[in-house]
């Protein structure tokens, strides 16, 4: 439903850069795409002297059995609109064709895209798009941790499929006495947000779980380093919760 929206960026995007491509003033294009492009670009339509690098581009992961209500919650139904998408958008299957290389950033990415756009090996690579650099990991202070508890952390968006709640109702099914151990931090923020805060007073963990909400990413590095365990159950990820 947003496509519309994007078709005029794609437009602005062509106009701006196609003469300076058809002239030659690139030594490539490079599409960068952290998620999986479900829209084409057009100025792949102008590069048959410029290489068209295409990535890494990512996701397309059906939810796993047993989640059919988190599949729900991300309206993962609408789903087959990408497949019409596909046969439908103009320059979809062309951006694909016509790139030169296409860059992967997961194996079963790679296998699916191989598999839509029958392309031949040597035009898709893998290439993982998650990094951390050494400076964010540069050690210039550790912080005081508590160790009079088992500290749990949990980082990233709060929206269904990364399963935050998951965490909390496992600490839920402990013993007592093992709860009582335990401190669980939440970092991050979005729309499950509420029924997150909801479960943990139903369960009376004001006292066990906290939430931080959303930080800049060079903080993050000051949970981890607290943290005695970091659990992460999301069931569909390519990203990294840094």
């Amino acid at each position: 439903m947003i496509y519309p929206i994007y078709e005029e960026f794609n437009q602005q995007v062509y106009q701006k850069f196609k003469g300076k491509i058809l002239n030659g003033d690139y030594d490539i294009v490079h599409a960068i795409t952290p998620m999986m492009p479900r829209y084409p670009f057009k100025v792949v339509s102008v590069c048959p002297q410029t290489p068209f690098i295409l990535g890494p581009v990512n996701g397309g992961i059906p939810f796993p059995p047993g989640f059919q209500e988190t599949a729900r919650q991300e309206f993962a139904q609408f789903n087959f609109l990408r497949a019409v998408g596909r046969a439908l958008i103009p320059g979809y299957v062309e951006t694909y064709k016509k790139a030169d290389k296409i860059l992967a950033g997961s194996t079963y990415t790679l296998n699916l895209l191989k598999d839509l756009f029958a392309l031949p090996d040597q035009k898709i690579d893998l290439f993982y798009e998650n990094g951390i650099s050494e400076e964010f990991l540069s050690q210039t202070s550790i912080p005081k941790k508590d160790v009079n508890h088992i500290n749990l952390l949990f980082v990233g968006r709060l929206v269904p499929y990364k399963c935050a709640d998951v965490v909390i109702e496992s600490i839920g099914k402990l013993a007592p006495a093992i709860q009582s151990k335990i401190r669980l931090t939440i970092v991050g923020d979005g729309s499950a947000r509420n029924n997150l805060e909801n479960r943990v007073k139903e369960l009376n963990f004001a006292e066990i779980v906290s939430f931080a909400g959303w930080v800049n990413q060079s903080e993050t590095l000051d949970y981890y380093r607290k943290a005695d365990i970091f659990c992460f159950p999301s069931i569909r990820e390519f990203g990294a919760p840094w």
